[in-house]
């Protein structure tokens, strides 16, 4: 539910699809990945979910005339959770929320091949209209996918949340649900308010309050611009700002309820699972923030690491106006620990949790099926699946491919994005200013949400800048040192479609000094 971009349904292709295009080879080719998954037997291909087919139907929960929902992309076919809300008689304020998950360690037994596959492969790859899927489409878009109307196996996890927004109490299960309404995001949009649907509004109500009691204890919320790409075939035909729609913070919010709820089970049955784990950012990097804030002249010293006060560092640079609140949330995030996979639960520190699991994207996360069957042996009272050695070496193992899968993702939108601006013929844009090498200063170009290079020959007759501090950059040519943030007229020198980089040419004596 947070991929960052549009994927228009008419030009998606899965990796059965041979007509590739020579970006898409280019990505696989650089990070050796197989787009042809290998014919694996799939149990249960082609058949319908009920009583004479389901081996464990008598033990799970039938909740099939419990009033379900589903909310994805318009574009999505595989669809891992499902939503249910009811609200206790007599209960003042309290809710019952109900997340479904896809219950896939049903159909991917521990140790089979499918299994080794989908391990060694972690995580599903989006390339840009592409998607490389963990498993097989049999299982990922059929039989373990939430579709509307098909009796379907989940993993349900039941919480009673009171009028706080805290989880007061938690059960877990495997179920058998039917989902009534598929709503993509702009369809759910419409219905949180009014009575078109017996449930969003107070699915909004619920979540909305959530998510500002999580804030208030802790939660660092990041706001950078999100680019929306639309597709004509292959290439990039549009570029847009994705809005932040309701709909999806309410999503967000019921799988943060759900991974917190089976983390802390999980904690104290001492299981063996993988918890998603985010360490404090370093204080060492407090200076450098810091120092910002005396260069754009916005009193606040960030004093520690504790996420109260870089939540409020956030607020006071939102304050002085939207450049700065930009940089800010683009240095702060240069600043964080990147988040793993750990045998330990440590909590996640830039969501304020301290306890932590991913339970919610078994078709296209392997830690969340380690998770899944981590939580069903609990559950059962029976052996943990999963030795602290195994968890360990799978712990590293999908951080690895996680890490991985990122790079190739972000390779894939640099290319489609250099593609995109030889396409427009356009050759004068606007940047500014994010970050200094002694060889090249790299800017952001506001046209469309690409990085631009201008490289130090443009702006010294020396061989290297010089740069006095990490928010500056002496530029000779100028005679001046020039900030971050500052705003330059750029012209498009060269494309270098194999470095995948946009190098430019500043123009002199029409920049704009964003901070004055």
């Amino acid at each position: 539910h947070q991929n960052a971009y549009f994927f228009d349904a008419r030009f998606m292709r899965f990796e059965d699809d041979t007509d590739f295009d020579i970006d898409f080879q280019r990505i696989l080719l650089k990070f050796d990945l197989d787009p042809v998954y290998p014919e694996l037997p799939v149990p249960m291909e082609g058949m319908a979910l009920e009583p004479s087919t389901v081996s464990d139907w008598k033990q799970r929960k039938d909740l099939r005339d419990l009033y379900t929902i589903t909310i994805d992309g318009a574009d999505s076919k595989d669809f891992d959770d499902a939503l249910s809300l009811e609200i206790p008689a007599g209960k003042k304020k309290t809710y019952r929320l109900y997340v479904h998950i896809a219950d896939v360690s049903y159909f991917v037994e521990k140790g089979s091949p499918l299994d080794e596959e989908a391990e060694a492969r972690a995580t599903s790859y989006y390339l840009g209209n592409r998607v490389i899927p963990m498993l097989p489409p049999s299982l990922s878009e059929e039989l373990c996918s939430l579709v509307a109307g098909q009796n379907r196996l989940a993993f349900t996890a039941c919480m009673e949340i009171d009028a706080k927004g805290d989880i007061v109490k938690s059960e877990f299960f495997t179920s058998i649900i039917k989902v009534d309404k598929r709503y993509t995001y702009d369809q759910a949009e419409n219905f949180l308010e009014g009575k078109e649907d017996p449930i969003l509004p107070d699915l909004w109500k619920l979540t909305d309050h959530q998510r500002k009691h999580r804030m208030k204890q802790g939660r660092i919320d990041l706001t950078i611009p999100e680019p929306k790409f639309v597709f004509d075939g292959d290439q990039v035909k549009e570029i847009q700002i994705k809005p932040r729609l309701r709909s999806s913070m309410l999503i967000e919010e019921c799988m943060l309820s759900a991974n917190i709820a089976v983390a802390e089970f999980l904690r104290k049955k001492k299981a063996h699972p993988l918890y998603r784990v985010h360490e404090p950012m370093n204080e060492e990097k407090l200076e450098t923030l810091n120092a910002f804030f005396e260069i754009y002249k916005i009193p606040y010293q960030l004093r520690s690491t504790d996420q109260n006060d870089v939540q409020r560092a956030l607020e006071m640079a939102a304050g002085k106006g939207d450049l700065e609140s930009r940089i800010f949330n683009m240095l702060l995030l240069r600043s964080f620990m990147q988040a793993a996979y750990r045998s330990e639960p440590l909590g996640h520190w830039g969501l304020g949790f301290d306890d932590y699991t991913h339970f919610t994207s078994p078709i296209r996360r392997y830690p969340d099926l380690v998770v899944h069957r981590s939580l069903k042996a609990a559950i059962k009272r029976k052996k943990p699946p999963y030795s602290q050695e195994e968890v360990e070496l799978l712990g590293t193992h999908t951080s690895d491919q996680e890490r991985r899968a990122m790079d190739a993702e972000r390779d894939v939108w640099k290319l489609k994005l250099v593609r995109y601006i030889e396409s427009t013929g356009r050759q004068e844009f606007t940047g500014f200013l994010t970050g200094f090498r002694p060889d090249k200063v790299f800017l952001e170009i506001e046209e469309c949400p690409v990085e631009g290079i201008v490289e130090a020959s443009r702006l010294t007759n020396d061989t290297e800048l010089v740069l006095p501090d990490p928010f500056s950059v002496y530029i000779k040519k100028l005679s001046r040192p020039a900030f971050l943030g500052e705003r330059w007229k750029l012209k498009l020198d060269r494309v270098d479609t194999e470095q995948l980089r946009l190098l430019f040419v500043p123009i002199w004596g029409n920049e704009e000094r964003a901070f004055d």
